[in-house]
């Protein structure tokens, strides 16, 4: 008889069939006990309104508001009952509450220590007309992001990554002779969507992790986005400190600052509408400035400062400068690419123009020399060419023109009277056909010690 067997195929589908309906299948959990620990945790409520906790009786008193007598509440009262309600369901966890602020005109009369790290978002901080606005007292910061060994020292887990953005702080006045802040950033924290007007400093961030006691801080990696500052008595946006470097501004505007720059220059050293004089620098993009004048003086300043020292590699991509501003000031190390902004420093480039360059070359680390380009300190000079290393040959090899003679001089320096070769055109030449002329003597004179550094650029 003949045996028909079973393609390979078939087999298999029938052997996994057996399978899928002779073997037991997984037990199924219990949903009791899940239900049990689920009504043990207690829920978190992930966003709370501030303008909840207003009672209006007690925190909106009647003020005259840009002239109008008004009821505007003061916000300060509700920051406490809603911390008070939020802090307890965050437990030992390391986050902070999450606190929006409805639409509206509102007074804040405390100001708010950060310690931790909180988001605190508007309804719309835009410069024309924001949604939530918040007017402060004179001589009040609003916002102070604290140092992180003052909040560790009250046994809370710091700012870092805390949040404020789409709102409208404004100082009702501006006379306070002691420096007030709109933001006070100790901390390395997330700005967005805010504009600040009135303040001495429209922001400031300024920390050091090597600072004694509770003001040991870091705020490195500090982010800015949409910030507006205006009518600020010094800088707009000012940075500072040791430990204030690699931040991020994306289109911060900062105009009409340094109001009162005279008198405050002395507590907070030079102004200019954005100061970024970080220990090691910034960046800053499509940002924009315009006028910076004291009122009373007339005494005009810098749009930017990237920079107050050889440490600073700050940079200024596609920065604008507008109206009424001193030259913007590049620290020796900064830069600035593209743009509109005058700059006084040699680290910039617009277009196919460049500030000025510096090319080393060290491939024989015995004989190193260096070729420069663009704003150099002897006059007419457009190229320089320095050995490095030798102290007995330090005279630099200068391209210069010199516009009296109508010539261009071939300096090879070190030469008696510091001309060793003149090319160019004499003024009763005939034809026009110049001439090539040599100078001085071969003797050479000693360096001096300006010779004898390095070009600056």
């Amino acid at each position: 008889m003949a045996i028909r067997t079973v393609p390979w195929d078939v087999a298999a589908a029938w052997w996994l069939l057996a399978a899928f309906v002779l073997l037991p299948g997984p037990a199924i959990a219990d949903p009791e006990p899940a239900r049990a620990r689920a009504a043990s945790v207690p829920l978190r409520r992930s966003v709370f309104e501030l303008t909840d906790e207003i009672q209006v009786a007690k925190d909106c008193p009647v003020r005259k508001v840009r002239g109008k007598s008004t009821p505007i509440c003061d916000l300060g009262p509700a920051f406490s009952r809603t911390f008070r309600r939020c802090l307890p369901e965050l437990g030992d966890d390391r986050s902070g509450c999450v606190i929006t602020v409805a639409p509206g005109t509102y007074e804040l009369r405390t100001p708010q220590r950060i310690c931790r790290p909180h988001v605190i978002r508007g309804a719309g901080g835009g410069a024309f007309g924001p949604a939530t606005r918040i007017y402060t007292p004179d001589g009040l910061t609003p916002f102070r992001f604290a140092p992180f060994a003052e909040c560790r020292a009250a046994e809370e887990p710091g700012a870092a990554g805390a949040e404020l953005s789409h709102l409208a702080l404004e100082a009702y006045a501006q006379t306070s002779t002691t420096p007030f802040f709109g933001l006070w950033l100790g901390d390395k924290v997330v700005i967005e969507h805010v504009h600040l007007r009135r303040y001495t400093q429209g922001i400031r961030i300024n920390a050091g992790a090597k600072r004694k006691r509770l003001e040991a801080s870091n705020a490195n990696a500090w982010w800015l986005a949409e910030v507006w500052v205006d009518q600020s008595a010094h800088a707009g946006i000012h940075l500072d400190g040791p430990d204030t470097n690699v931040g991020l501004a994306l289109r911060p505007v900062a105009t009409s600052n340094c109001r009162d720059a005279v008198r405050f220059e002395k507590i907070l050293g030079p102004c200019a509408n954005i100061y970024s004089g970080d220990f090691l620098g910034s960046t800053f993009v499509a940002a924009q400035t315009a006028s910076a004048k004291d009122l009373t003086t007339k005494t005009a300043y810098p749009g930017y400062v990237m920079g107050d020292s050889a440490n600073s590699r700050s940079v200024c991509l596609g920065c604008y400068a507008e109206g009424d501003q001193l030259p913007s000031i590049l620290a020796k190390n900064a830069n600035a690419f593209g743009g509109l902004t005058t700059w006084s420093g040699t680290g910039w480039m617009i277009g196919p123009q460049v500030g000025g360059l510096s090319l080393l070359n060290d491939r024989d680390p015995k004989n190193p020399v260096r070729l420069v380009l663009g704003r150099l300190a002897a006059p007419g000079t457009f190229l320089e060419l320095t050995p490095v290393s030798s102290e007995e040959m330090r005279w630099p090899l200068r391209l210069k023109l010199d516009l009296e003679e109508q010539v261009f001089r071939f300096e090879v320096g070190g030469l008696s009277d510091s001309t060793a070769m003149v090319i160019g055109a004499a003024k009763n030449a005939s034809l026009g056909l110049g001439k090539l002329r040599l100078e001085g003597t071969p003797e050479l004179k000693k360096p001096s010690k300006a010779e004898l550094r390095p070009p600056k650029l």
